[in-house]
């Protein structure tokens, strides 16, 4: 008779301890995380304000320019993937990301002008320019607006024109956009991704996964830079693509469902020129399911250019 009531006491023990043990264990694992972050990486003054980046490597300059959400970390993890140990890469925080401030510039044109003062600070004239998802308007008005010292152009996955959730999924069923947007706001919350984090580094082979779920967390850390983006992504003109002159490379997943398929041939569209890698039936993240594609075809085009 009273081994219900016992059997639910102990099962709500048992789950309350559990959650504090997780709580504990996540907030440990917070300050350490804010802390190696910030230790691996750089304060720099600009003529335009003060950088948080990372450079590391010898050889010609790779400026990396991270997504939504992102930072340094993010830029040079994607860089490391690619196996950029023969270039200097210049792995900047865009500002309101990690400890670059959003007052150092909020329109793509003005972090795109941060950069170029970055290259100035660190005495480079000129760099290879690679952007990913919403690192593509940064990278792009950087290519516009200093053609002299942008030596190529790789847009992976890249946000090339006005972006907004509602207007790029107003063709999916109502229940398809209702979980895409919980999706979406459910990974901004470090609690949630950080058993995932876990979970991930107990896969095999499965440290670039989440060392990658890792540079979207500290959120409280990168939700500045985030609400900028998104701000900025939905005023975006119609750039003058057709005027970009570097050497360009452009990959895309043709089931990119966070950042679709025609920003990819929306810019192929405007650069002739440019080498389009339109990858079938992959997704947002194809630079880590597809690398081995993806990979030697980069390496390809960066060793072209010099």
């Amino acid at each position: 008779m009273h081994k219900k009531p016992l059997l639910f006491l102990a099962t709500t023990v048992s789950t309350v301890a559990a959650s504090l043990y997780i709580a504990r264990q996540y907030q440990s694992w917070q300050r350490r995380e804010i802390a190696r972050v910030q230790a691996e990486s750089s304060l720099i003054d600009t003529a335009l304000g003060q950088v948080e980046y990372r450079k590391e490597g010898h050889g010609p300059a790779l400026l990396i320019i991270h997504g939504t959400p992102g930072g340094y970390d993010q830029s040079i993890l994607l860089a490391r993937l690619l196996g950029g140990h023969d270039f200097t890469l210049i792995a900047p925080s865009r500002p309101g990301y990690l400890r670059t401030p959003a007052t150092a510039g909020r329109k793509p044109e003005e972090q795109a002008d941060l950069l170029a003062a970055l290259l100035d600070a660190l005495h480079l004239q000129k760099a290879i320019v690679l952007a990913i998802s919403g690192g593509g308007p940064c990278a792009l008005q950087f290519a516009l607006r200093h053609p002299e010292r942008c030596s190529g152009l790789i847009a992976i996955s890249a946000i090339t024109r006005r972006y907004t959730d509602e207007e790029e999924r107003k063709g999916w069923p109502l229940y398809l956009r209702i979980l895409k947007y919980i999706s979406d706001r459910l990974l901004l919350l470090d609690p949630v991704l950080y058993p995932l984090v876990v979970l991930a580094g107990w896969l095999p082979g499965a440290k670039s996964p989440a060392d990658m779920l890792r540079t979207l967390m500290l959120n409280r850390l990168r939700k500045a830079g985030y609400k900028i983006d998104m701000e900025q992504f939905a005023l975006m003109p119609a750039y003058p693509l057709e005027k970009i002159s570097a050497p360009t490379f452009i990959l895309h997943g043709t089931a990119d469902t966070d950042v679709p398929f025609e920003h990819g041939e929306l810019l192929a569209s405007r650069l002739p020129h440019a080498h389009f890698m339109a990858l079938k039936n992959a997704g947002h993240t194809a630079f880590w399911t597809r690398q081995e594609q993806v990979i030697p075809a980069l390496r390809s085009f960066l060793h072209g250019l010099n």
